[in-house]
């Protein structure tokens, strides 16, 4: 017994330590009453992983300040902090030249090589391009003081997913949002670009009821490079099939964004959900997928087809565009 006993102290103090540890060697090396500990290890050890990549996340670190009232960005006077994700911090600002309120923001792009920040600020000069009813006008981008930002509409109103939050819409209500959403992704797709993360969260209906699709997914593959199992460009359980198996994102993906969203917005639920990313690929990959119809039954049929068609697996199979 004193060997098991080593080992299982050293494997708790590698946890603690936060080194690496090949569990598969662990488990095969330990004793049979000892196979319940190692596993707890393991998951303590995973577990403890993730809540570190987590703080990183929420933690932009100390080389990223804040910008107070009153500081000037380029031409942009800053009015106060109002968002912050993994990739940027979103502000409130006011360019003087127009009088004129924006939303700013700031990539948190300090790894970020001088050829990545101006493919970030290519794209969004090409988004700026983009004019349709529906889709957030940005009006630049630009690099100071070592941080890329870009400035658009400021939007009042709330979110789909926040909309969500009083329960799931009718099949009538998600039909005119679709349409609306599919009209700004027609747009934005005619100027060659594709949004990335469509979701109810990045879906403003402001208070006359207009719909404003906002964040396109600019500049996040600069900072995350090639995609990872814990780092996929978009939201998880709205990216399509296709690129957790690495294709690259097209209109047919967005398309099947749309498709998640429509479900999403009629049951407040997702066609495929999981614990994690791995489980969320092979669920993919096994095709286990919910049917709208066994979630909310009743629902009009041209609906349901509709929105099967988009989530089809094969992007060959979706619509064509969103036109």
């Amino acid at each position: 017994m004193p060997k098991p006993k080593r080992n299982l102290e050293s494997l708790a103090q590698a946890v603690s330590d936060d080194e690496s540890v090949d569990w598969s060697e662990a488990a095969q090396h330990a004793e049979e009453e000892d196979q319940a500990l190692v596993d707890a290890l393991e998951t303590i050890s995973e577990v403890t992983t993730r809540l570190r990549e987590l703080q990183d996340e929420l933690d932009p670190g100390d080389d990223i300040r804040v910008l107070e009232p009153g500081e000037r960005w380029g031409p942009l006077e800053i009015v106060g902090r109002i968002g912050q994700g993994a990739s940027a911090d979103v502000y409130e600002a006011r360019d003087p030249h127009v009088d004129r309120a924006v939303a700013l923001k700031l990539l948190r792009d300090a790894a970020l090589s001088p050829s990545a920040r101006d493919s970030v600020v290519r794209e969004a000069q090409l988004l700026a391009r983009v004019s349709h009813p529906n889709v957030a006008t940005v009006y630049g981008a630009d690099t100071h003081d070592g941080r890329t930002g870009i400035w658009m509409e400021y939007l009042r109103g709330r979110t789909l997913e926040e909309m969500l939050e009083d329960g799931p819409l009718s099949a009538k209500e998600a039909t005119a949002i679709g349409i609306d959403v599919l009209g700004a992704l027609a747009a934005a797709h005619s100027e060659g670009v594709i949004h990335r993360d469509v979701k109810a969260q990045n879906l403003m209906r402001e208070s006359g009821g207009r719909i404003v699709l906002m964040d396109f997914g600019i500049g996040r593959d600069q900072q995350l490079g090639s995609e990872t199992e814990e780092h996929i460009v978009g939201t998880p359980f709205y990216v399509a099939p296709e690129v957790f198996r690495g294709e690259s994102e097209s209109a047919q993906s967005d398309i099947y964004s749309v498709g998640v969203l429509l479900f999403h917005l009629v049951t407040n639920r997702f066609p495929v959900e999981a614990s994690n990313i791995t489980e969320l690929k092979e669920r993919h990959r096994q095709g286990e997928a919910r049917l709208l119809r066994d979630l909310r039954p009743g629902l009009p049929e041209d609906f349901v087809v509709a929105v099967e068609r988009a989530l089809h697996p094969d992007p060959a199979e979706r619509y064509p565009s969103a036109g």
